[in-house]
């Protein structure tokens, strides 16, 4: 069996956590709970298992029809909902819920209703046929949630060597799957498909076949994890993916008694350097291109919280940061916390050219710049693909005094031709600019773009630094922090001797709201705090304002504005914005 744990998961140890821990155990228990009266929750919708088990959408209340999985189409009006909600069900993280609730009571009833629920998968689900076997990360996920379900439920009375040898049955036709396919899609899926395939021949104890999955894994890692940390996919969200997958596999490894490859371990620790130096107040990463909950370790803290990477990561001997808290996901993983006292040095100036993103912060200021490739392509000759990429090159997340002044809009939704979809990866979304509507990149669906446009950066002490020549204008803009004010110089060249029309956008967060507007100034408020921001600039005109609304997990939308600055650009111009908090009066 696959030994998914390093905790032993000890009576001692299970009295200290419920005690230290009451939070997490009630967010475990709560939905253990709902589990055993036949519901999960998804995206926030309370759906029947039963329902599920018959492949009734949540969200429709229509059936998926039961077909090869290469069949299907997802696009608006084939499909009868958005996949990701059954998508997200299929991944079985009620089971790790339920096996957790088991260890911190001792009650089998959760073991019986697991079981129950495994039997009835396992007899409905036919190899091959069903949108359960489709998309790889998504068995991998499953499959890792019934590996841990098996660790947490070990030594429990209701299991027995008949129901093991099925699950071992059902495990195998997944892995069958995956290694046949591993290598389409190229991107997060295929890394991901390869850990978990790695997993599989620890389970089995196929340890003489590891060996050439771990190469694959290698060149794997090094084609999606650039030398300076960051993701080629340009996305934070599916950089996190890959950590955990990495991460996954390395305590498993150890816990095998086998020895972990150099190149896991560097890739955990270039991109937890990298996460270091882009963690914003609070402890979360910028959104960067899609956020679609994908995640491998499961677990009741908040979906943006990092802390748990870095206690997992010094299990394995890679410390980046201090570690002088202990956090509830890696303590119930790991079974004890590493403590690193000395303190991590992460204020001034951080460059990553590889991946174009740049960073300038102190304690509770912070600058987030994107200037670089656009995203992971698949042609050479149109610059096509760039599965979860945004058109948010110079675009500018910012944090003044510990609050979010400008955002990411986030993914809200994944079907093709969706509407969300698409506008929330344009340009107006994000605090950018557009030359007479010359995209950045044209959006072919969901998934992909075609003649997209690279940026280029560079960090020059408190500055950083971004260009970018689109529709026959380059763009430079500088962001500098000082003494608590932001400000962006942008200058527009004109390339092409021709009159062109320029949108300057910043999208707000959902705690700003503009009370005044003149020609040389944005009043925003903070909603809770009743502290003004002043947005001060030399255009000499008013913004328009426009509504929208930010999404930072699926399905979760808040409401937010954004400012949008309309020009005719007859010459080159310099532009100068200055944020700074001000006194109402």
């Amino acid at each position: 069996m696959l030994k998914v744990y390093p905790n032993g998961f000890g009576d001692e140890f299970v009295a200290a956590f419920k005690e230290k821990h009451q939070k997490h155990c009630l967010a475990v228990l709560r939905a253990a709970d709902l589990f055993l009266e036949g519901k999960v929750e998804i995206f926030g919708i309370e759906s029947d298992l039963d329902d599920l088990l018959r492949d009734i959408d949540p969200t429709t209340g229509e059936k998926w029809p039961q077909l090869p999985y290469k069949d299907y189409r997802f696009h608006a009006g084939a499909a009868p909902a958005d996949v990701k909600f059954f998508w997200e069900y299929m991944k079985h993280y009620f089971l790790v819920d339920a096996g957790k609730a088991y260890l911190l009571t001792k009650d089998e009833k959760y073991v019986v209703k697991s079981r129950e629920f495994m039997e009835r998968w396992m007899e409905k689900t036919h190899f091959g046929i069903g949108v359960s076997w489709i998309g790889h990360v998504h068995i991998c996920q499953r499959m890792l949630s019934w590996f841990s379900w098996l660790n947490l439920t070990k030594g429990s009375q209701v299991l027995d060597d008949g129901f093991y040898r099925r699950v071992d049955q059902y495990l195998r036709e997944q892995e069958e799957l995956l290694s046949s396919e591993y290598e389409n899609p190229r991107n997060n899926h295929k890394l991901v498909s390869i850990m978990t395939v790695c997993l599989c021949h620890l389970h089995f104890g196929r340890e003489e076949g590891l060996d050439i999955w771990m190469e694959r894994l290698r060149e794997t890692t090094n084609q999606l994890i650039f030398r300076d940390g960051g993701f080629i996919e340009q996305s934070t969200s599916y950089h996190r993916l890959c950590v955990e997958a990495l991460l996954v596999l390395g305590i498993a490894l150890q816990n095998h008694g086998l020895e972990v490859p150099d190149f896991i371990l560097d890739g955990i620790e270039r991109s937890l350097n990298y996460f270091a130096a882009l963690l914003a107040p609070g402890g979360t990463l910028p959104i960067v291109g899609d956020n679609s909950n994908e995640i491998l370790i499961h677990r009741a803290n908040d979906f943006w919280a990092m802390e748990y990477l870095f206690h997992l990561a010094a299990f394995l001997g890679i410390t980046v940061k201090s570690l002088c808290s202990e956090d509830s996901e890696a303590l119930f993983y790991l079974g004890s916390s590493t403590e690193v006292e000395e303190p991590f040095k992460c204020s001034g100036s951080f460059s990553f050219p590889d991946v174009g993103h740049y960073v300038i912060k102190d304690e509770k200021n912070y600058a987030f710049l994107r200037a670089g490739q656009f995203g992971m392509y698949y042609s050479e000759q149109d610059r096509s693909g760039h599965p979860h990429s945004h058109c948010d090159q110079l675009g500018v997340v910012l944090y003044l005094d510990g609050l979010e002044v400008l955002t990411d809009p986030g993914t809200y939704r994944y079907n093709q031709s969706d509407f969300e979809r698409r506008i929330m990866k344009d340009e107006s979304y994000h605090s950018t600019f557009l030359v007479d509507d010359v995209h950045q990149g044209i959006y072919t669906s969901s998934f992909s773009y075609a003649h997209t446009v690279d940026g280029n950066g560079r960090a020059n002490g408190r500055t950083i630094i971004g260009e970018l020549e689109i529709g026959g204008v380059k763009a430079v803009r500088k962001v500098t922090l000082n003494q608590g004010e932001c400000e962006v110089e942008d200058e527009y060249r004109i390339l092409d001797g021709r009159e062109h029309q320029l949108q300057i956008f910043f999208c707000l967060s959902p705690r700003f709201t503009p009370v005044e507007v003149d020609q040389t100034q944005v009043l925003l408020q903070h909603i809770g705090t009743r502290k003004y921001l002043a947005l001060k600039h030399d255009l000499g005109l008013m913004p328009e304002v426009y509504p929208g609304y930010v999404s930072r997990e699926y399905n979760q939308a808040e409401p937010n504005q954004r400012l949008a600055f309309k020009t005719t650009l007859k010459q080159d111009l310099k532009v100068n914005f200055k944020f700074r908090f001000v006194s109402k009066d």
